[in-house]
């Protein structure tokens, strides 16, 4: 199951959110994102295929910025099917911890939190 960690200098349009949720139910993903400032996506999905196609249609949108921090085979929320909104990024994180110390690892990562080799 893959896993992909976007981040976004906001996510505050209505019409936006409603695409990410769409796009996530039609894909049969699930994850979690942080509406304004940063803005952060957090998905994954049994298909890495469902996963870039996700990736790939978010990034056609129109943002200020927007950054794919990482694609990962092999990890995978314990979320279910959908999005679902979370308060802060800590929050995000947090999720990424109860799917397993490696997953919490990799978003810490690529996120910035740790640099690359720490907390492995």
């Amino acid at each position: 199951m893959p896993l992909a960690l976007l981040t976004f200098h906001h996510i505050r349009n209505a019409q936006k959110i409603t695409t990410l949720h769409t796009l996530t139910r039609t894909l049969s993903l699930a994850g979690v994102f942080r509406r304004g400032h940063p803005g952060v996506v957090l998905v994954s999905g049994a298909d890495l295929a469902d996963v870039m196609k996700f990736v790939k249609q978010v990034k056609r949108m129109r943002w200020q910025t927007c950054r794919v921090n990482g694609v990962e085979e092999g990890l995978r929320l314990t979320e279910k099917r959908g999005l679902r909104e979370v308060e802060k990024v800590r929050d995000v994180v947090r999720v990424a911890e109860e799917a397993g110390e490696v997953v919490g690892g990799w978003v810490k990562r690529k996120m910035g939190f740790w640099g690359e080799g720490e907390g492995e």
